[in-house]
């Protein structure tokens, strides 16, 4: 099977390459970036591309399976409407052109909270990014909610990490479990997973992501 990915210099994105490399089902990775990473396998060919010409490259995503995994945040990206475009824009049309290709499973790394009616801008662009991969009708379809991540990121988020035990406390409170911080190796073990999943369940909790071994 032929997997192709965008994130995969950030935190989840990262791990995802990790876990499609050392998968025997995988023959064949591309990975689509604005830099490479360190990692290294006859399987692996990292493209360094321009988001911002995807028609110029969107020709190498017929693949079996796609993962998404680009994010940022508003201070690194400059502006609202900068990360706007990273998180909302970047990946519609990457879902968009996978579709189009013929790729038949899509993997979604979300968030936790995500709701096209939220009030809270990221959340508000995280579900109108679901329910826009969502509309495009891919055969299978996983979109992972995952809580707070823990993990070895290139650029340190001082403030998430100071939540991190504000969360892990929340989380001990009845209904409010997804707040419990989770490893990025773990999200990707499972969006790898969910790659070959051909139920009909569309949504994994940060619970369900947690829990899966």
């Amino acid at each position: 099977m032929k997997a192709v990915l965008v994130g995969s210099t950030g935190l989840v994105g990262q791990e995802i390459l990790k876990v499609l490399i050392q998968n025997n089902q995988v023959d064949e990775v591309k990975s689509f970036s604005r830099n490479t990473t360190p990692l290294q396998s006859p399987k692996l060919s990292q493209r360094i591309i321009d988001f911002d010409q995807m028609k110029q490259w969107d020709h190498e995503l017929e693949a079996d399976i796609a993962f998404s995994a680009l994010g940022t945040t508003r201070s690194r990206a400059g502006s609202y409407q900068d990360q706007y475009k990273v998180d909302f824009t970047y990946q519609a049309q990457f879902a968009e052109a996978c579709r189009k290709h013929h790729v038949t499973h899509f993997i979604l790394i979300s968030s936790i909270g995500a709701d096209a009616k939220s009030k809270i801008p990221y959340l508000k662009m995280k579900g109108e990014l679901e329910n826009f991969v969502i509309s495009l009708n891919f055969p299978f379809l996983k979109i992972l909610r995952p809580g707070p991540l823990v993990g070895a990121r290139s650029h340190r988020r001082y403030a998430e990490e100071m939540m991190l035990p504000f969360n892990r406390w929340l989380s001990k409170i009845p209904g409010l479990s997804d707040l419990q911080p989770v490893s990025a190796d773990q999200v990707a073990k499972v969006a790898v997973k969910f790659a070959f999943d051909e139920s009909d369940q569309i949504i994994v909790s940060a619970t369900q992501i947690r829990q899966i071994k």
